[in-house]
């Protein structure tokens, strides 16, 4: 992953800013070969919320703008 998403994770959550994913993340938890930056995004806010595993609970899917989502709970 670049070091520029790192940043835009680490400002984000300083911030205390939400998470919002236009793909299910689960699918990329669940197969990190499909997309390993993505994964790679996925597992800095594991690691950085101190969250052992990914879970579906941790990005229910929500209606943002009107349009469908998932969102990232810690």
């Amino acid at each position: 992953m670049e070091m520029a998403n790192y940043n835009f994770l680490a400002e984000g959550k300083a911030a205390g800013k939400t998470f919002y994913f236009s793909h299910d993340p689960m699918i990329y938890v669940q197969t990190p070969t499909y997309a390993p930056g993505y994964y790679a995004e996925l597992e800095w806010l594991r690691i950085n919320y101190n969250i052992s595993q990914l879970s579906r609970a941790n990005f229910p899917g929500t209606i943002y703008n009107g349009v469908g989502c998932w969102v990232f709970v810690p």
